[in-house]
């Protein structure tokens, strides 16, 4: 048990030192390629370059009954359109190319967070979107005995604070989306009706105040207190519609649902877990998501 940790502890430490600080960053050439893009007064719009098919090869399906889904609603929906294998199971590399696919984020930024996933939740080169794989899928074994998958990933990489979940300690389940919380997020992008940083940013603070409030295991540890401020970032940019009419990427409340998986309107929402879906007619950002962005106004984000 101690090699297999020390040897987890050796990939995860390289695996850190491969990514630049923040001072490399500022003087590397992609950081200032990226600054110049962010400089633009208006971002050319591609269709055919943007557009993110839900047809054909790429329909949305619900998950079968042995297929495993989770609590981030990208992977989810990634699996639903078969952008990484519909029964919920993926390699490292599967999830980094679907993610340059389908969100536009480099293989360099994808590559960070589906290794931190992989470890946390898989094997080191793959994982269950969803609860523990059946010993006969490769992820079964890992350097730490069985991988839990990403269900069981709570406070490691997935955390307490959810903007639509609740805390584990609280309830018992930090996978199925809470109503309420939604709800709560949705109309809280009234009047203007879109759900941009702020609307993002404010939602964090009140479920942070709420869970310091009401959760009396509530953590907030090191490794885990920038996961909640990265997850509302990413809602906001990577499931924005960089359409025509809003080339610099908006976020409706039809698109937010679609996302999280829920149909409906006014006292009528539904929620059916497992069934995330990418928008019909959605063009993904033509400029991308890289480790510079971290820095910069299209930062990253359950």
């Amino acid at each position: 048990m101690h090699s297999s940790a020390a040897l987890v502890l050796t990939c995860l430490t390289s695996t850190a030192m491969a990514y630049p600080t923040l001072d490399q960053l500022a003087t590397s050439g992609e950081f200032r390629q990226y600054q110049k893009q962010e400089k633009r007064q208006t971002i050319a719009f591609d269709a055919l370059l943007q557009k993110v098919s839900t047809t054909g090869d790429h329909a949305c399906q619900a998950p079968g009954s042995s297929d495993f889904r989770g609590p981030c609603p990208g992977l989810n929906s990634m699996a639903n359109h078969a952008y990484i294998p519909r029964n919920g199971y993926t390699s490292n590399i599967q999830v980094i190319a679907a993610m340059r696919e389908v969100f536009n984020i480099s293989p360099e930024f994808g590559g960070f967070l589906t290794i931190m996933g992989s470890a946390m939740g898989g094997d080191g080169l793959g994982f269950s979107i969803g609860g523990p794989p059946p010993p006969s899928l490769p992820t079964a074994t890992g350097l730490l005995g069985r991988p839990q998958g990403m269900r069981n990933t709570h406070n490691r990489f997935e955390s307490d604070q959810s903007i639509t979940r609740h805390d584990l300690y609280q309830t018992g389940n930090a996978v199925t989306m809470n109503m309420d919380l939604f709800k709560d997020l949705l109309t809280s992008s009234l009047p203007r009706g879109w759900y941009d940083i702020d609307v993002l940013g404010n939602h964090r603070v009140r479920r942070f105040e709420y869970s310091k409030a009401n959760s009396p295991y509530f953590l907030k540890g090191l490794k885990t207190a920038f996961i909640p401020e990265a997850t509302s970032a990413l809602v906001t940019y990577l499931f924005a519609n960089h359409s025509a009419a809003c080339p610099t990427g908006c976020l409706d409340a039809a698109g937010l649902k679609s996302f999280y998986g829920v149909t409906g309107s006014g006292s009528n929402l539904k929620y059916t877990p497992g069934t995330e879906r990418i928008p019909d007619n959605w063009y993904k950002n033509p400029i991308g998501y890289g480790v510079a962005s971290r820095g910069s106004r299209r930062g990253l984000g359950r």
